[in-house]
């Protein structure tokens, strides 16, 4: 009886921990936002943030990402920028850092993969879903 209670606790906690990894952690994108990027698009999104007057561009209002797309919000296209590592050179300069390459810096350091990346640039898309305002 002791044998079986232990390889049923084995095999519990094996699977305890397959279904911890084959999901990323949640993440907040209000707290990713306001640590990573409202020093320059401002606490609301506004465009407005302290570091905003050092760049040679403005800063876009990102509450009305979706009314300058016809009304739907670009969920691929903003995750993508946010990522940055797909964007092509020749489409201009970008002030904007390459989160991708910044979140998995940190992650491979904290020996995590690409799914945690990719979890940190869904929330902070899904934060900004959250602020859209009506023109």
């Amino acid at each position: 009886m002791r044998h079986l209670i232990g390889t049923i606790g084995s095999c519990v906690a094996v699977l305890c921990v397959i279904a911890g990894c084959s999901k990323p952690p949640a993440f907040s994108g209000g707290e990713l936002f306001a640590a990573n990027c409202a020093s320059c698009h401002g606490r609301y999104g506004e465009g407005d943030g302290p570091a905003a007057a050092d760049t040679s561009g403005s800063i876009p209002d990102l509450r009305y990402l979706a009314a300058r797309n016809s009304g739907a919000f670009p969920r691929d296209r903003v995750a993508d920028l946010i990522d940055g590592r797909e964007i092509v050179k020749a489409h201009g300069d970008r002030q904007m850092p390459v989160w991708g390459d910044a979140f998995g810096a940190l992650d491979e350091a904290n020996g995590s993969d690409e799914a945690r990346s990719a979890a940190k640039i869904q929330a902070l898309v899904d934060f900004l879903v959250g602020i859209q305002q009506n023109k």
